[in-house]
């Protein structure tokens, strides 16, 4: 495939990808939240999708960087 063809695939996905969260972000409510994490609903239509979102409170183990660098 020539690289003419393969940018503008990948142009074309973008844009699917980039107004498809746009989209998703207009029906995205906050239910509630609760000590470090949110409750949301999304609703496309007569769909309706719950979901919870939490922040990491302790990262484990602490020095994962060292660890992934002995590895390598």
């Amino acid at each position: 495939m020539s690289i003419k063809i393969t940018k503008k695939i990948f142009f074309i996905i973008l844009l699917y990808f980039t107004f498809g969260i746009v989209n998703a972000e207009e029906n995205l409510k906050s239910l509630g939240k609760f000590k470090d994490w949110e409750s949301f609903v999304l609703i496309q239509g007569d769909n309706k999708v719950c979901f919870a979102q939490s922040i990491p409170v302790i990262r484990a183990p602490k020095k994962i960087r060292e660890i992934l660098l002995d590895y390598l």
